[in-house]
Parts: structure tokens; sequence; C-alpha cells
């Protein structure tokens, strides 16, 4: 289960890269738009724009950070003292938190947000855990 969950934080964190190239790319439309706000005096569009762009901004920051939780995770799995039953619920707690976290986070849909939180700190408690019997 351990290489699951390393090859899915892999592959999610080429595809969080590949939406940082896409906000790369979109970031000096943004700057555009912030400025076009500021001339205009409409601080609710300004607002509006800024708060969409942090919101994104920030999925993108967290989701790979959440990535690299489930490589490290999988690369230490194999020193947790876990039944294998008990192993496989926590790759899906992680890898189903994770997704729903960083969509959740995307769109700020809170109630999706909070569950994916709320599973994926499960799923790290239960490795802390896991890997403390290891010791």
């Amino acid at each position: 289960m351990g290489t699951v969950l390393s090859v899915f934080g892999l592959c999610y964190l080429f595809v969080w890269s590949v939406v940082g190239l896409f906000l790369g790319i979109k970031h000096d439309a943004h700057v555009r738009a912030l400025e076009s706000s500021a001339k205009k005096g409409s601080l609710q569009d300004f607002f509006g724009e800024w708060s969409k762009w942090k919101l994104h901004a920030g999925s993108h920051a967290h989701a790979p950070l959440l990535a690299l939780i489930c490589i490290i995770i999988g690369l230490i799995m194999p020193q947790m003292i876990l039944a294998d039953t008990i192993k496989t619920v926590l790759v899906v707690l992680l890898i189903v938190g994770t997704i729903l976290s960083s969509i959740a986070h995307w769109f700020y849909f809170k109630p999706v947000l909070g569950l994916g939180a709320v599973l994926f700190l499960v799923g790290l408690f239960m490795s802390i855990m896991g890997f403390i019997r290891g010791l």
C-alpha cells in the first residue's frame, strides 16, 4: 500500500504542477484585471478578482504539500505496525482526503473542504500511531 500512496503522491504533484503552469500563464491577465479595477475605483471588482486568485493560488500551494505528505507516509509505511486492512483504510483516507481538500479549496466549497481535511487528519493520525508502534 505504501507504493500505491507514493505513486498517487507523485502523480498528484504532477497534476498540480500543471495547474501551477496554468496559473502562471494567467498571472499577467490577473494583474491587468486588478489594475483595471483599481483605475475604475471598483473595490468590489478588485476584491472579487483578488479573492478568486488567492483561492486558486492557495489550493495550488496546499495540494502539493498534501501530496508530499502522502509520499513520505508511503515511504515509511513498511515501518508502521498496523494490520493490512488498517493500512488499506489509511491509504484510502489519505488519497480521498487529499483530493477532496484540494479540489474543494479550488472552488471554496467549505463542507467538502472540511470533510477532506478531517479524512486527511485521521489518516495522518493513524500514520503517526502506526509509526510510533513500529519504533
